[in-house]
């Protein structure tokens, strides 16, 4: 990585887009915190377990995510070298207090009281049998230092009147101050969303946010465009010189973050062509004249949805491709021709270097 971006200093390859960081300045986010002890060590490899923790990060985070997966996976016979998902994904938390024969999981270990009982449990959930005990109950205490969600919970608890009180978890309110929260706390417990990579969000900050918006990059001020998931996490997600990205060094996490996060940018896009339908003048396109001569009854149709071509693998992305195909075919010839004109200009620069080498031998001999 030789090119160092003029307006984030984010190292970047020689041939990659100059806007691929921060959209050439448009993109200002704010620095990722280098986090404190145990996390500090652990990750920076002064912790005798690091390696191990390392090594097993993700079943690490499992212990303390709020939420688990969830999505319509479709299943084949025989091997399936990739998991598809039909529709989309989505992370369920439950119900606050497990049922009287259920263990508590998930977000439910965060409402036990004693402190040793949410390490026994965490310590006894499955794939948690090859972690260590130490790094689970620092972890617990950390989270329970420095996350604010999981402090959010403490205090709850705390003004609880009674057993059989209600949660109700609303993800659209938002905090009236920085760091401060409703005063009905005790009627309900209002956050952004669910943490469910919790090492990395280990302050239980939020994420990527529909309101978030562009900067000029010269002024430096927010315009009116909103800043969009892709140019969100690739910014996130760039190495830089000034700052450490801890997002980097979560390794198998990285991996599950990075999927994550890939979804949710393919699901902000779908959302926005179903809902510009008008805007990208879908009624024009062909396929969708050939559906209403054919059926005849317009109403028959339901409601459908055009991808354009610029969306990758789409229909018509992937008939413009067969189309540059048959171009290139048409000036150039058939495959055939072109692998055996190309080997046979590997063949004629093979010997035209043999023949240098044995003649560079002949004279220095």
């Amino acid at each position: 990585m030789t090119t160092i971006c003029r307006y984030c200093n984010a190292l970047k390859f020689k041939r990659e887009t100059a806007g691929l960081c921060c959209a050439s300045g448009k993109v200002k986010l704010d620095p990722l915190l280098t986090p404190p002890q145990p996390l500090k060590t652990l990750f920076d490899g002064s912790d005798p377990d690091s390696s191990h923790f390392l090594q097993h990060i993700l079943e690490y985070n499992n212990c303390f995510r709020m939420t688990s997966f969830g999505a319509n996976i479709i299943r084949e016979g025989g091997f399936m070298p990739t998991c598809k998902i039909q529709g989309q994904i989505y992370h369920l938390h439950g119900s606050m207090v497990p049922t009287p024969d259920e263990p508590h999981q998930f977000l439910q270990i965060y409402f036990i009281s004693s402190m040793v009982d949410q390490l026994n449990v965490r310590c006894n959930i499955q794939g948690a049998q090859q972690l260590k005990r130490r790094i689970i109950e620092q972890l617990q205490a950390f989270f329970h230092a420095n996350n604010a969600v999981v402090n959010m919970f403490k205090t709850a608890l705390e003004r609880m009147p009674s057993d059989t009180h209600k949660f109700v978890i609303r993800a659209d309110c938002t905090p009236t101050a920085k760091k401060q929260y409703h005063a009905s706390c005790k009627r309900d417990t209002s956050f952004v969303r669910c943490v469910t990579i919790s090492i990395i969000y280990w302050q239980g900050q939020d994420g990527y946010d529909i309101t978030l918006k562009m900067v000029d990059p010269i002024t430096g001020v927010s315009t009116n465009k909103n800043l969009s998931a892709m140019n969100y996490y690739a910014y996130r997600m760039m190495i830089r010189t000034h700052e450490e990205n801890v997002i980097l060094k979560c390794r198998r996490l990285f991996q599950q973050f990075a999927v994550d996060m890939y979804v949710k940018v393919e699901t902000e896009r779908l959302a926005f062509i179903r809902f510009n339908q008008a805007k990208l003048r879908s009624e024009d396109y062909i396929h969708l004249r050939d559906a209403i001569h054919s059926d005849g009854d317009v109403q028959n149709i339901g409601r459908l949805t055009i991808l354009p071509s610029t969306y990758i693998g789409s229909p018509r992305h992937m008939h413009e491709y067969a189309q540059d195909a048959m171009t290139y075919v048409r000036n150039y010839g058939t495959r055939i021709y072109l692998l055996r004109s190309h080997a046979i200009q590997s063949g004629r620069k093979l010997n035209a270097s043999w023949n240098r080498v044995k003649n560079r031998k002949i004279a220095m001999t």
